[in-house]
């Protein structure tokens, strides 16, 4: 998409027998309780994942892992065996829940494409992890609650919102850079939670305070009673998280703070 220039456009490869060698060594050495494939779309080769999937059951391998790709990039036979091989999580790159944004993101999806990949990975039992970017030159605040619609709509396990960020070099960096009215030279703030560029019609302040009150209502008392049912290593990461999240927006930030240790006592 218009978006990344960061890992280039080849594409490597380690032999599925190679990877889940690695796997054995990882769980026998570092006693793993779980393994993210950080691959940024782990399942583009579909035989090789099927191969990787045959292999872990094969060796009867019982390690949870999870991966992030894209949502045209899995089909529901391709989920069941990654459910069946001890995948308990998938992250896609939703990016917004309006057609209007993902055509102008140059993104080659549809909502009905991320809609169906959600529910199909939620059948196979798979927890699901949707990544979208706001604040893209021409979201306005229909787009943007066409993208709070679809989070409801879908369900997912959870949500990482980021701020469009307008990295150098990038077709999304030239394209603030020629119709944006004032963009920030501090690097530091590129980070995808501060704004760095202003643009006439939705604000970045407005669009910030969407995000937290969305964040406000989704780590919930059930949003936690519902990841602690779940019972899996994943829920039980997503259900501290947001316990986290919730006292500190009551005020008790130091229990906040101190929450993992007071966990682990």
């Amino acid at each position: 998409c218009s978006v990344p220039q960061i890992a280039g456009n080849h594409f490597r490869a380690r032999s599925p027998k190679n990877v889940v060698d690695e796997l054995v060594w990882i769980r026998n050495e570092y006693k793993a309780d779980f393994v993210t494939f950080t691959d940024e779309v782990f399942t583009y080769e579909k035989e090789r994942v099927l191969e990787i999937c045959s292999e872990i059951k094969r060796r009867k391998l019982k390690v949870p892992w999870d991966c992030q790709t894209r949502v045209d990039c899995v089909s529901r036979e391709l989920l069941a065996k990654m459910r069946s091989a001890n995948c308990q999580l998938v992250s896609f790159g939703v990016e917004s829940g309006s057609q209007k944004i993902l055509n102008a993101m140059k993104k080659g999806t549809t909502v009905e494409q991320n809609q169906r990949a959600i529910k199909w990975a939620k059948e196979m039992g798979l927890s699901v992890i949707i990544y979208l970017i706001v604040g893209y030159p021409g979201e306005t605040k229909q787009s943007l609650k066409q993208t709070f619609d679809f989070i409801k709509k879908t369900e997912p396990d959870d949500v990482y919102m980021y701020l469009a960020t307008p990295y150098p070099s990038t077709e999304l960096g030239d394209l603030v850079k020629d119709t944006c009215w004032k963009i920030s030279q501090d690097w530091n703030h590129y980070e995808m939670q501060t704004p760095v560029f202003e643009k006439a019609g939705l604000s970045f302040k407005k669009i910030n305070n969407e995000r937290e009150n969305f964040y406000n209502n989704l780590y919930s008392p059930s949003y936690i009673l519902r990841q602690s049912l779940k019972g899996t290593i994943y829920s039980q990461i997503m259900m501290q998280n947001a316990l986290h999240q919730l006292l500190w927006r009551i005020k008790l930030p130091w229990l906040s703070a101190n929450f993992k240790k007071l966990i682990r006592l």
